[in-house]
């Protein structure tokens, strides 16, 4: 038996975890998450994160 936790990685920042990087079940896909307390008081980082927003924000903007 596979324990829940067999395909995640927490993500450390200064002895800190501050999310984990895990394979969902359904997709197949990695995905990402931040912890609550990092949500609130940390940032993004990801720099590819603030290039994907702001590529998409542009995208859809009317001219």
């Amino acid at each position: 038996m596979i324990k829940a936790d067999a395909y995640r990685l927490d993500i450390k920042y200064a002895d800190q975890v501050i999310g984990n990087l895990s394979l969902d079940n359904t997709t197949n896909l990695l995905k990402l998450s931040y912890s609550p307390l990092w949500q609130t008081e940390g940032f993004a980082i990801s720099p590819i994160y603030h290039w994907i927003i702001n590529t998409h924000q542009k995208s859809r903007t009317a001219f």
